[in-house]
This record gives structure tokens, sequence and C-alpha cells, in this order.
């Protein structure tokens, strides 16, 4: 069963739909059409919505960040294959791994090595 993951994901045709209108992952269909997650960036500017049901994604701005039992938001420790890290704030471990992704890399990793795995920091 599909459940909503909160992103619209569009394909190669330009059609939009959220995670409960797009189609399976891995899929024929996902895979000849070539569907992919829209970027949070491009959401946001364009003020794309799902063409099955309208659903938006919150702004990341508005979106809230799950947090511990005494309200800290949770973190994430991502690391490299050279055993460089960072810690980002991220509501899982995927979303704290694309985040991590999405860093400038001159700025937060030294290497060029993209991020590999990822734990709950302590």
């Amino acid at each position: 069963m599909k459940t909503q993951d909160g992103h619209l994901y569009w394909n190669n045709w330009g059609h939009i739909n959220c995670s409960l209108h797009a189609p399976y992952s891995g899929s024929d269909t996902w895979l000849m059409e070539q569907w992919e997650r829209v970027p949070v960036e491009v959401v946001q500017a364009k003020g794309f919505k799902c063409e099955a049901c309208g659903f938006a994604p919150p702004s990341e701005s508005n979106r809230p960040v799950p947090s511990d039992s005494d309200g800290r938001p949770k973190r994430f420790l991502v690391r490299t294959n050279c055993e460089y890290s960072v810690e980002v704030e991220a509501a899982s471990a995927e979303e704290a791994l694309e985040k991590a992704g999405d860093l400038d890399f001159e700025q937060h990793w030294t290497q060029a090595w993209a991020p590999m795995e990822v734990e709950e920091a302590v």
C-alpha cells in the first residue's frame, strides 16, 4: 500500500504527482517515463501541486523537524567513504542523506566524495 511521503514527483512528459498518484518506484512505468522527485526548491518556486489530488508539500521553513523526547531536533551524522562527516537536522536518515548530498562540496566536503552512510547522532 502506498503512503504519502510529502514529496512531488515528475516524469519526462511533465506530469507531476504526489507519492500516492505517481507510479510505484522501480515499476516499468516509473522507469520508462523516468519519474523522479521534484527538487524542493522547484516545487516552492513554481507552486507545483499533484495533478490528481492537488497535494502540495509544506514549505521547508514550515515543515516541523521531529524531535527527541527532550524537544531537540533529531540530528544525523552523515559520512563519506573517506571518513569525513557532517551533522544534519532531518526527519529521517533518508532525508539526512539527501540534505547532506545537497550541501556545497567546497564548504562541507573537503574531498569530492559523495555521502554514503548515515546514523542518528548522539
